[in-house]
């Protein structure tokens, strides 16, 4: 070993292994103020730093192995940083075998997490993942994830368990366009106890706790579809009962409850009311009842019964300035003289009642058919392939009432002249 001033320089060779340590610069004019160049293969070229103080102590060196700058801690034989020859950091390991696109550089926290930076604009923070130039790999036997900013968006992508080493099919799975809307790509959001999911393409709502569904446009409940499944909807958020066992629609607004409309052009149809697992078939069940803060105004029953607090019913215009061709009705004493009034029980009645069956009185549709064809339309209903005939029941109260007119005015006659005869005796 030999120590040389040479021109300001000082020295030290170690002929033993060709180890050349110059402080000033090397033989060559290159202006560094340290060289230390080395020239053997089994040896780490480097800087050992070495802290022999009793209560400090502590020795780091700062090698090249493999081509890579390595921080290397003696005192807890541990790699604290690495500088890979592609320019990649890793931190507390060696970067694994990364390959980015052209200027795109990658910094490795142990062998876990890694952010990789791409030359269009593009950057990754993954865990437990890098890119080997085609392919997402695993870095250990785990599950593995991937945030990406990308052209002032923001995308999350994951991917289940898989071995170190092979290849981890990352799939996109919530993003952030630069728009400021948020796209889900998987199938389930969850909030505490709630969760939202798609399934076959279809939005699902769900607690996992028996609790309701609330919806509160502008801070305040509007609707809540409760645990049991029953809808509340009120303008106000307040309601008759927020569990009850009954749908519920509430309004403090002067219109309207509800408005229901069907657009179709061809075949319209409106609201329709069933019992689909009993027939009551009484004054008791109701179809559709109506009543005011005082008490029940109009009912109609199960049993077809309509009941009205007033007991009137008529048309809803009969005001003589909607009306045009006004004349006298024709005589309507043949026709209510010929039309047979019966009594009698309903066929699906005598199947539940018995003998019980409502006896009633009307018509038969087919005889008054007979005697006036307007009298009778043919009727059915939508799902159902079978028709009936009904028979225009009003109509025939105001036959009546003209036949009765006619008969008042028969009965005049006959009194007129029993008075004559009377008067003439």
């Amino acid at each position: 070993m030999g120590l040389t001033n040479n021109t300001g320089k000082l020295s030290n060779t170690l002929t033993s292994n060709g180890t050349q340590i110059t402080l000033g610069g090397s033989t060559v004019t290159d202006g560094n103020l340290l060289n230390i160049i080395g020239n053997q293969s089994s040896v780490n070229v480097g800087l050992v730093l070495n802290n022999t103080n009793g209560t400090y102590p502590k020795i780091y060196g700062i090698q090249n192995v493999n081509s890579n700058l390595v921080f290397y801690d003696y005192s807890a034989s541990a790699t604290r940083l690495t500088i890979s020859s592609a320019g990649n950091v890793g931190i507390g390991t060696t970067p694994a075998a990364w390959a980015a696109p052209a200027a795109g550089k990658v910094i490795q926290i142990g062998n876990v997490a890694s952010l990789f930076s791409y030359n269009n604009l593009t950057n990754d923070l993954g865990c437990n993942i890098y890119f080997n130039g085609s392919d997402y790999l695993y870095l250990q036997t785990a599950g593995a994830s991937l945030y990406r900013q990308q052209s002032g968006e923001h995308a999350w992508f994951t991917v289940g368990s898989g071995t170190a080493g092979t290849i981890a099919g990352i799939t996109e799975k919530m993003r952030l366009t630069s728009s400021g809307h948020l796209q889900l790509v998987g199938d389930i959001i969850q909030t505490g106890n709630s969760v939202i999911t798609n399934q076959s393409n279809e939005l699902y709502l769900q607690t996992q706790a028996a609790k309701a569904i609330i919806f509160r446009p502008s801070g305040t409940e509007r609707m809540r579809i409760t645990s049991g499944g029953y809808l509340k909807q009120s303008n106000t958020g307040i309601y008759i009962g927020t569990s009850g066992s009954y749908n519920e629609m509430s309004s403090s607004a002067a219109d309207n409850i509800i408005w229901m409309r069907s657009t179709n052009s061809s075949s319209p149809y409106g609201p329709y009311i069933q019992f689909s697992a009993a027939s009551p078939n009484n004054t008791s069940n109701y179809f559709l009842a109506g009543a005011d803060s005082v008490n029940d105004k109009v009912i109609i029953y199960s049993n077809g019964t309509f009941g009205s607090r007033t007991g009137t019913y008529g048309s809803i215009i009969s005001d003589i300035k909607y009306k045009q061709d006004i004349i006298d009705a024709n005589s309507q004493w043949d026709d209510i003289k010929k039309l047979r009034v019966v009594n009698f029980k309903y066929k699906e009645d005598v199947i539940n009642d018995g003998e019980n069956a409502l006896r009633q009185i009307g018509f038969i549709a087919q005889e008054v058919e007979a005697v006036s064809p307007n009298l009778v339309y043919e009727a059915g209903q939508k799902d159902k392939e079978e028709t009936w005939k009904s028979v225009k029941t009003s109509i025939i109260h105001l036959k009546a009432v003209k036949a009765l007119q006619e008969a008042m005015i028969r009965v005049e006659e006959l009194e007129a002249k029993v008075s004559a005869l009377e008067n003439k005796s």
